[in-house]
């Protein structure tokens, strides 16, 4: 449990708690783009910061896999399958989504 002493957060649990977060953003970014058809009837602006929440979500689950696959632990093939799956389909989704959201910038659409 991370402890606050004299009312400062240290350092790691800060960090953690900016992880979690950037995951959040990214996973409410990925609905909201979804849920909007690709955004393409959002202003430029809230596209940018649906592109700037998908980019978040895409790094933390990225960033994910590198700590499962650096962190020394050894895990096997149904627990790599699971977080494959479990980050692989929201990867993609994101990432063909950024691209409609930045062909519809490009195109000018706005």
């Amino acid at each position: 449990m991370a402890t606050v002493a004299g009312g400062v957060l240290d350092w790691a649990t800060g960090l953690l708690i900016g992880w979690v977060l950037a995951g959040v953003l990214g996973i409410t970014a990925l609905w909201v783009v979804v849920l909007s058809d690709g955004g393409g009837g959002l202003s430029l602006g809230s596209r940018l910061v649906l592109a700037v929440g998908l980019l978040l979500g895409m790094a933390v689950a990225a960033r994910w896999i590198w700590v499962m696959g650096t962190n020394g632990h050894r895990y096997g093939a149904a627990t790599w399958t699971v977080w494959l799956v479990l980050l692989g389909g929201p990867f993609v989704i994101a990432s063909l989504r950024l691209t409609q959201l930045w062909s519809w910038h490009r195109d000018g659409a706005a």
